[in-house]
């Protein structure tokens, strides 16, 4: 009978020259922020538009579908109109630069629904130069989101109300998340206005008693020639409105 001092040192290969099996390497668990997490809006858009979005990607209990710009507009208003998804509010639009990219923005809509308690993030893509349909039809409160978009990134979005500038001014160069937008910006023309000079006027007496003088003065300066009047005009003396009585002196 073998005893313990027969059997081989760890490490040492079996009879035969084989190696030892390679020890398994540990089972990882799964990692809880990519979970999948139930979507009922996601199941009834994939029943309803199949083809219209792609597989979708899970983290930390969110969701994000990958559209194309084409069908963009079609998939919004799904999410916005059908019962099952009831995606009313449109939280945030938010836009990202990647000049080394074909298409250089990523267009990132945030939506929630209130009345089913659901979350759910719609990203697409655009090239320099072309388009996204503006989805302000679907959400009014999309029009400040894409105007920002379209100042900072220069985003254009099809059939937007007023696409102008909201945060820089009117005439302002470029666009300033842009990731080749120069970090000192561009140079800027200002124009310099010199005040007026401002002077301080003498005080004029505007009390009755003050006026009445006046008058008088007038009248004796001119007094015989034609036109001047006979007499000082009559200047009636201010009535306090609470009491009722005359004031001055």
């Amino acid at each position: 009978m073998p005893t313990d001092d027969d059997k081989p040192e760890a490490g040492t290969p079996p009879p035969g020259g084989a190696p030892p099996p390679a020890p398994k390497p540990p089972v990882k668990p799964p990692d809880p922020l990519l979970a999948v997490v139930p979507c009922p809006a996601l199941d009834r858009l994939r029943e309803m538009l199949p083809g219209r979005v792609g597989d979708p990607h899970f983290f930390a209990g969110e969701i994000t579908l990958k559209v194309a710009p084409d069908h963009l507009l079609e998939v919004c208003r799904f999410l916005r109109q059908d019962p099952a998804c009831g995606f009313e509010l449109l939280v945030d639009l938010t836009g990202t630069d990647f000049p080394d990219e074909e298409k250089r923005f990523r267009v990132v809509y945030h939506l929630a629904s209130l009345r089913n308690g659901q979350r759910l993030r719609l990203r697409t893509e655009v090239g320099e130069g072309d388009s996204l349909a503006s989805v302000t039809p679907i959400w009014p409160g999309a029009n400040w989101f894409e105007r920002e978009a379209f100042d900072l990134l220069g985003i254009h979005f099809a059939g937007h109300p007023r696409l102008v500038r909201i945060l820089m001014p009117d005439d302002w160069v470029g666009h300033p998340l842009r990731k080749d937008y120069p970090l000192p910006g561009y140079p800027e023309h200002h124009l310099r206005y010199r005040t007026a000079d401002v002077t301080r006027r003498s005080y004029v007496d505007i009390s009755w008693k003050a006026a009445g003088e006046r008058a008088a003065a007038i009248v004796k300066k001119y007094k015989g020639q034609v036109g001047a009047p006979e007499s000082a005009p009559h200047v009636p003396m201010p009535v306090d409105e609470t009491s009722g009585q005359k004031t001055g002196d």
